[in-house]
């Protein structure tokens, strides 16, 4: 017998969505803004390697793979949030842009989730579709090659969290940055890159 199809009645995805937004954490409006594009110029690693440099169609060294540390040094280092990631949480991806340098750091596509209710945020879980219609109207952000999303049934009674707004997350991200030992950081600063420098 093959497994059963999961199925979700729109009415209780609809709740689950509520919940886990209200449990959530994103990023804020006016820090996002600070970022117009990607944090740092990395995308997700394809196997369990030294980091490697992401390279573009002229030979040109354009970032480097990892592991999704920097997307949560990203979400982290701009509001003020100390040490590793927190425990009990998971930095979800908004669009599955994994591969690309421009979405997988940018702020408009983070989201802090509580790690028991992270698989609602995965591929087509009953959260995606109310976090990518808020990336677009509230971040004016989706990937350059995605469809415009569609509002979803019901979006306008989800309550949002935010994060807390640094006075200066540029300078703060900076200051991290240049303090951390981390080989990710090193081989970020070999190519050149200095936050804020994007």
């Amino acid at each position: 017998m093959k497994w059963p199809q999961p199925e979700i009645r729109a009415e209780d995805q609809q709740t689950i969505a509520r919940i886990v937004a209200h449990s959530s954490l994103l990023p804020n409006p006016d820090t996002v803004a600070a970022f117009p594009n990607a944090v740092f110029p990395t995308c997700r690693r394809k196997r369990e390697s030294d980091i490697a440099q992401v390279f573009s169609s002229t030979g040109v060294a354009m970032g480097i793979y990892d592991n999704n540390a920097t997307p949560t040094w990203a979400i982290c280092w701009t509001h003020g949030i100390e040490g590793k990631r927190p425990k009990g949480w998971t930095v979800a991806h908004v669009w599955p842009s994994s591969d690309d340098i421009d979405g997988y750091t940018r702020l408009a596509n983070l989201a802090l989730v509580p790690e028991a209710l992270s698989t609602t945020t995965d591929k087509s879980g009953p959260l995606t579709d109310y976090l990518r219609w808020h990336a677009w109207i509230i971040y004016k952000w989706k990937p350059k090659n995605s469809k415009l999303p569609v509002e979803p049934s019901r979006y306008r009674e989800i309550d949002w969290q935010y994060l807390e707004k640094l006075l200066n997350p540029r300078e703060a991200l900076g200051l991290k940055f240049g303090k951390s030992n981390d080989k990710r950081a090193r081989a970020l600063r070999e190519l050149g890159y200095s936050p804020p420098r994007w």
